[in-house]
């Protein structure tokens, strides 16, 4: 697989790769399971046409099942997490969620 860089106002997209970098942050690829925690999975989705920054999904592992999202959201300029309505969170799960979004919101301030 051949990669081309091409620039865009201030984004970087590699070309050929599902990987992509956006003012130099390396995402995550779609599929790839980003953080593992005791009961559900946070992973990386496909990127959006038009969007600027990645989805995530969690999913619990025992019945393989979205039970959550996480996604930017532009109002506050953070990403937010989205539960599915009727699910239970413990605080031992609201943790690693709050992780995760402490390990992003850290990654998009070291990469600007």
């Amino acid at each position: 697989m051949s990669l081309m860089v091409t620039r865009a106002w201030k984004k970087i997209t590699v070309v050929g790769d599902e990987s992509t970098k956006r003012k130099g942050q390396k995402m995550s690829k779609p599929g790839e399971i980003v953080k593992a925690c005791q009961y559900f999975d946070i992973i990386a989705e496909q990127f959006k046409p038009g969007r600027k920054t990645q989805d995530f999904v969690i999913v619990n592992r025992n019945a393989k099942i979205v039970i959550g999202t996480i996604k930017w959201y532009g109002p506050w300029r953070q990403y937010c997490f989205y539960p599915v309505s009727d699910t239970v969170w413990s605080a031992g799960c609201l943790e690693g969620v709050f992780e995760f979004l402490n390990e992003v919101k850290q990654t998009r301030r070291n990469a600007q």
